[in-house]
């Protein structure tokens, strides 16, 4: 079993990091991508054009979900009746 540092509950900063405070991890993953995006940028379009058109399509349709939210599936219960159903708006009418 390996040797933990802190008993569970208790760590080296017990107040922990203040709130707002932001991750440097994070931080620096973000400030890489986004110094490679800035570097593609400047040939983005004549590689896209470059591609073939299949290509093109499984590109766009990879991107969607970074654009358009999947739909999650759902499970409808309960029993499956026949016949119209009349909606009506207003007072009922007398039968």
């Amino acid at each position: 079993m390996a040797k933990v540092r802190f008993k569970p509950g208790e760590s080296g900063n017990p107040k922990g990091r203040p709130k707002g405070a932001k991750d440097k991890f994070k931080q620096e993953t973000k400030r890489r991508i986004d110094k490679v995006l800035t570097q593609l940028e400047k040939t983005l379009e004549a590689d896209i054009k470059a591609l073939s058109d299949r290509e093109r399509v499984k590109l766009w349709t990879d991107l969607q979900e970074y654009i358009n939210p999947k739909l999650q599936r759902t499970e409808i219960k309960g029993e499956i009746t026949t016949g119209p159903k009349t909606i009506g708006y207003g007072k009922p009418e007398k039968p």
